[in-house]
């Protein structure tokens, strides 16, 4: 199956477990899963969303789930064991895994990186960007979460005020969380838009970092946020997230002070 938005007009996708919902929904929740090296929290992050969300409320949301890792045999084992755990679910359209595949552009193209947090972050923009692409025409409206969250209960009750409020306002994100990916809902009608421009920026470049750039760009100056958080970290993969983020900032700091030396060695050389 193809879907068609710019840069990603080639992306093609299978279905591991479930099928698109027939009519479209209020709202997709949407979760980008890598494999990681230590387990994953995906199954309680699963279960955590629909335990959070009564049988009436989930009837106009939709769980879309996008798996991604170098390894075909472990998508597909963990394809079935949320099959298994998530059986009513999935028979009623309300989840659907799926993996996708794409011509990289520019640099994200590129497998060889320089640094833990640069594979990192490219990887991450790319996830995000299939599952956007994909979500784009499930429903009016798209949250973006991370595979290792719990969410607090009644999620849709939280949610779904606060977008029939903002129904004929402008905004770009409402933020429902104080995690930096995790929490945030979009506009569908803007998501095309929004993964052709995490495109536009070196494969480096945190994913959070961006989604704020894009707030500023379509106008919406200062962040809406909606207290309390409905969403927090489980496990400890975000701390990676943080490691990666300091790291590049070492880095980048040790770089600036180097060519500070050099620039006045040289100068100190020609007053010799």
């Amino acid at each position: 199956m193809q879907r068609d938005s710019s840069l990603l007009q080639h992306a093609s996708y299978q279905f591991l477990a479930g099928a698109p919902p027939q009519e479209k929904r209020l709202l997709t929740v949407g979760i980008a899963s890598m494999q990681h090296p230590r387990g994953s929290y995906l199954l309680d992050t699963l279960q955590s969303m629909f335990q959070a969300s009564s049988e009436c409320e989930l009837e106009y949301i939709m769980v879309l789930v996008h798996l991604s890792g170098p390894d075909p045999e472990r998508l597909v084992q963990t394809a079935a064991s949320i099959s298994a755990l998530f059986t009513e679910q999935i028979g009623a359209r309300k989840l659907l895994v799926i993996h996708g595949g794409s011509s990289l552009p520019g640099d994200l193209s590129d497998v060889n990186h320089s640094s833990p947090c640069e594979a990192l972050y490219s990887r991450q923009k790319v996830d995000h960007a299939l599952l956007m692409n994909f979500a784009s025409n499930l429903s009016d409206y798209f949250l973006l979460l991370e595979d290792h969250i719990h969410c607090t209960p009644k999620l849709a009750t939280a949610v779904s005020p606060a977008l029939s409020a903002w129904k004929e306002l402008p905004w770009v994100i409402l933020e429902f969380s104080h995690l930096n990916i995790s929490g945030k809902a979009f506009c569908t009608s803007d998501l095309s838009r929004l993964t052709a421009f995490l495109f536009l920026f070196h494969k480096d470049t945190p994913t959070h970092l961006l989604l704020s750039e894009f707030c500023l760009l379509l106008a919406q100056n200062v962040p809406i946020h909606f207290s309390p958080s409905v969403f927090n970290h489980t496990g400890d993969y975000s701390m990676f997230h943080e490691y990666a983020f300091l790291w590049r900032r070492t880095e980048s700091l040790v770089n600036q002070i180097t060519l500070l030396l050099l620039s006045s060695l040289t100068w100190c050389q020609c007053w010799l």
